[in-house]
């Protein structure tokens, strides 16, 4: 009896944890019944999972059941091998025999494809004891979705090379009859954290019925789906489809590029209500902003892609290898040189008409009158700069310089009214122009050139130390949690069912439930919302996020908790602590 009142149970429907195993779900909204005789229940840190998988830490609850981070052992209760992913599967999700079916059928094909661009599944396997599991592979990385959220959009070349990368992934399932069906960036794995500049290697997770990564609700159904990245025909309720997984691609890319969805809200907006709103903004068409310096043409491939697949009817989509040579097409002209070569051939061809004069010159000399007319000045120019004897300057240019001199009267008399000679006047205008080019400037304009630079550098300097101390001071919420954390003692993780601060993690999620009306003046719309905080041993609260929202009201959010004073039991350290609200 003492292991049901201390272990932390959790309902597949509303996904709120609670102490207990109680008849009816804690939650007054959900009020589902009991699923069996237990309700799912989430390990420990340094648990086991049928002997064989030591639990590192636990990465999410979805639906279909608790996904940990695991070591596997051997007898000797030693490491062996890599860390991996293991999904125990909730009660609900066992109980469903078609669900489980799907599952166990669907592992065995994910096992055999072995495709770079796919997560790893493992062959299933009975388990000795405790209920059934998967097992995959581990990504560093995160979620794609992590990764936007950590260092914002991303490049179009890394755009393009996300999508090749889906491309090559999907094409491979679906030779096998595997359909993904829900295709968003919570499904996008990520092989490692990439460097400043290096592309994504991402994996593709859960394919089917087969749901470790998102918080949808009721995961055992295969034909739910995240509505912000939805194809129309989903959206209505349609099974999953080639075409559908197309569609996905795109509106993934889109979002990876703006962080901005086609539809704001989608999953609150009545289905019907939302197909009109797709059906009168598809084909999306991207802006890039005004700060992006983009060649026209990358701008314009990249919605040639958006326009193949996200066309309304799924009849109008491309197919994958077409999908590939339009984003193959777009890292070929991110080299702007690509298009610039047609305008400076055209460009380099009009003057090129020296040669067709040339060859006219050779062809036909009776015409040579017409030549100095056409190239007096250069002719002019190129006899001053290389003629040395007096001799041959008296018999070859006079003439062409007294026909030049008749066409040029009107422009050059009153230029030339010095005295001197005609050679005098033509080697000063001769030496003229070159002197005016090179004549480099005084050392000490350098100088003081560097000197303004420096100053202006040194004042920029202190304005920017000025506005961060500023901001850090009074305007804290508008800096990155990481950094609000970091400027104290690193704090300890809370959860529910710790023993050891169980009363400090029950007094803080009280006083958010407490406040949590302020929140609500962000603008907020949903039900529930995922947030955290990092809680002094005073109370105050030290920095704090919530799941992904727009960023107006992520900062509100953020604001708003930095202003809280949460009550606690003990203070020895600061304490972290990771809770659902609900609305």
């Amino acid at each position: 009896m003492s292991e049901d009142t201390n272990r932390t149970r959790y309902c597949a429907n509303c996904l709120t944890t609670f102490l207990g195993n109680p008849e009816v779900c804690g939650n007054a909204k959900c009020a589902t019944d009991r699923p069996g005789t237990h309700w799912g229940k989430l390990l420990e840190p340094g648990e086991r999972i049928d002997g064989r998988f030591r639990i590192d830490r636990r990465l999410r609850i979805v639906s279909s059941g608790a996904t940990y981070l695991c070591q596997e052992t051997d007898e000797a209760e030693q490491a062996v091998g890599a860390l991996v992913v293991v999904q125990v599967l909730s009660p609900e999700a066992v109980a469903n025999e078609d669900y489980f079916e799907r599952v166990q059928e669907e592992i065995n094909v994910l096992h055999e494809l072995e495709h770079p661009n796919l997560v790893r599944i493992r062959p299933n396997v009975p388990p000795r004891s405790g209920p059934p599991y998967l097992v995959s592979d581990y990504e560093a990385g995160g979620t794609l979705m992590d990764q936007l959220r950590e260092q914002g959009t991303m490049s179009i070349a890394h755009v393009a090379q996300l999508g090749l990368q889906l491309c090559e992934g999907l094409r491979a399932a679906h030779r096998s009859d595997m359909l993904h069906g829900d295709l968003n960036p919570d499904r996008i794995l990520l092989d490692h954290i990439p460097e400043a500049g290096e592309p994504p290697l991402i994996r593709i997770a859960d394919f089917g019925s087969i749901k470790t990564q998102g918080s949808v609700k009721q995961g055992f159904d295969t034909n739910s789906c995240s509505l912000q990245y939805a194809a129309p025909e989903r959206v209505q309720g349609d099974l999953p489809s080639r075409e559908a997984d197309i569609y996905s691609i795109g509106s993934v890319m889109l979002f990876a590029v703006s962080l901005q969805p086609l539809i704001s809200n989608a999953e609150r907006i009545p289905s019907d209500e939302l197909i009109e709103r797709l059906d009168g903004c598809l084909p999306p068409r991207w802006k890039p902003p005004p700060g992006l310096e983009l060649d026209a043409s990358q701008i314009a491939f990249f919605n040639a892609v958006l326009n193949a697949t996200m066309a309304m009817e799924p009849e109008d989509r491309c197919s994958l290898d077409e999908v590939q040579q339009y984003l193959e097409a777009l890292l070929e002209v991110e080299d702007e040189a690509v298009f610039e070569a047609p305008e400076i051939v055209e460009e380099e061809e009009e003057p090129g008409g020296e040669v067709e004069v040339e060859v006219e010159v050779d062809e036909q000399e009776e015409e040579t009158p017409e030549a100095p007319s056409l190239t007096a000045e250069s002719a002019i120019a190129h006899f001053n700069a290389f003629s040395s004897d007096p001799g041959e300057t008296d018999e070859v240019p006079a003439p062409e310089t007294d026909e030049a001199t008749k066409q040029a009267t009107p422009n050059k008399e009153t230029k030339t009214a010095e005295p001197g000679t005609p050679r005098e006047n033509a080697e000063e205008e001769g030496e003229e122009a070159p002197v005016e080019e090179e004549v480099p400037k005084p050392p000490r304009d350098w100088l003081l050139t560097a000197w303004h630079a420096g100053q202006a550098a040194s004042v920029l300097m202190v304005l920017m130390i000025v506005v961060f101390v500023f901001v850090w001071n009074f305007k804290p919420h508008i800096l990155p949690p990481a950094w609000l954390e970091a400027r104290g003692p690193t704090p300890l993780d809370v959860v529910a069912g710790d023993h050891k601060t169980h009363s400090d993690y029950q007094s803080i999620v009280k006083s958010l439930n407490a406040k949590k009306g302020r929140l609500r003046k962000c603008g907020l719309v949903q039900d529930s919302l995922s947030i955290y905080v990092v809680v002094e041993p005073n109370g105050k609260v030290r920095a704090g996020g919530s799941s992904y929202l727009p960023k107006s009201q992520r900062v509100c959010v953020r604001r708003k908790l930095l202003g809280m004073v949460l009550k606690r039991r003990s203070t020895v350290r600061p304490l972290r602590i990771r809770t659902t609200l609900l609305f």
